[in-house]
């Protein structure tokens, strides 16, 4: 029963973990180039492209649904 509490101890403490104040003067780091999700969205539009082109679907990005490669 112990083993039981401790895991639940766990996984309520664990998103409470990445809970963090951001001062005024790291917005500036976090706002950069480097930190965003994708650091190459020109290369993430072309591999969105070439995979829609195949695969015949566009993916949920909501392009040209055709598949031939020709939008």
């Amino acid at each position: 029963m112990e083993i039981k509490n401790y895991i639940l101890a766990v996984l309520v403490a664990l998103p409470l973990a990445g809970c963090v104040n951001v001062e005024p003067e790291e917005r500036s780091f976090l706002a950069e180039e480097h930190m965003k999700l994708d650091p190459y969205p020109l290369d993430a539009k072309f591999r969105r492209h070439l995979y829609f082109s195949r695969e015949a679907t566009p993916g949920g990005y909501g392009a040209d649904p055709t598949g031939c490669g020709c939008n």
